[in-house]
This record gives structure tokens, sequence and C-alpha cells, in this order.
């Protein structure tokens, strides 16, 4: 099996210190812009990443405005550039049920990465989940993309409250 090597915070920061004022360039094809255009919108949704500020809101913003420059640039009007900004905001997906699942998938990532963090066992996850909630999870349930479905957002929140206080004793 492939094991994936960690790169911490630190060693990040040291390669990339040499090249932090390089300026990159990125060749895209018209119908990429859009597609960089909606990633963005999507990855500025996250609740994680709106909560953040400095940089990456910087950059946030700087992708966003060149892509809305290049929509301009093709025809469009401002009124339709300000539609496809704001295009995510208006759908019809602000149902309450679609909500709390993109809140128990967004929860599930959060799981999931302080599990793999904090090497939590099989057999702690298995207990655990069947001691508060008499549910069957399995270490290997936290390679899957999305929660089993007897997974709840109550029960995430529980776990994951567990996980950050065990952190805090380590």
């Amino acid at each position: 099996m492939y094991e994936m090597q960690k790169v911490t915070p630190h060693q990040f920061h040291d390669r990339l210190l040499p090249y932090k004022d390089t300026i990159c360039y990125l060749r895209l094809q018209g119908w990429e812009v859009a597609i960089l255009h909606g990633l963005i919108s999507l990855v500025a949704d996250h609740p994680n990443i709106k909560a953040m500020q400095g940089p990456t809101n910087q950059m946030i913003n700087h992708v966003r405005l060149w892509c809305n420059s290049k929509f301009t640039l093709w025809g469009f009007t401002p009124e339709e550039v300000e539609y496809l900004e704001n295009m995510r905001e208006l759908k019809d997906g602000g149902s309450s049920s679609q909500e709390n699942e993109r809140q128990r998938l967004d929860l599930w990532t959060r799981v999931k990465s302080k599990v793999w963090q904090l090497d939590v066992l099989d057999s702690q996850i298995f207990d655990w989940f069947k001691r508060n909630y008499r549910i069957d999870v399995r270490l290997s349930d936290f390679d899957l993309i999305q929660p089993p479905s007897q997974v709840t957002l109550e029960s995430l929140e529980h776990f994951l409250k567990t996980l950050e206080r065990h952190a805090e004793h380590i």
C-alpha cells in the first residue's frame, strides 16, 4: 500500500519561502475560466474558508476579479457578471435538509482529518459509537467520502468534541 509522505507546516514554509515572490503563470482555455470561477465560488462558500482572513481571502478575491474581467472582455454585461458572481447564493439549494447534509459532509471531513491526525484506532471508534449511539462505525468508514447513513450530524459533533478534548490532553 502507498504511504503518503507527510509535510509539516514548518517544512512547507521553508520550501515555499524562497519562491514567495516568484510570479507564476497559468494558461487556461476559456471554458476552464468558467470552471475556475465555479471552483473558487465553492471554496469561498466553505465555512472554514469564510472564517479565514488575510492571504486566503485576498487570493479568492483576486481570482474572482480576474474571472469577472475575462467575462466582461468576452461581452458579458456588468449585470450578467454580477449574476454569475452571486449565482450560487441565488440557487434554490437553501432547503434545510440540503443544508443539514452539507453541514454533515463538512463536519465529516473535519472529523476524518482529526481521526487521521490523532491515529485513532478502529477499536476506539467502534467502541465510542457503539456506546454512545448504538451504531457500528469502523475506522475503514473514514476512507469514505461521505459518512455512513446511520452517522448523524449530532453524533459527528459529539465525536469531534470528544476528539478535540482528547487532543488537548496529548
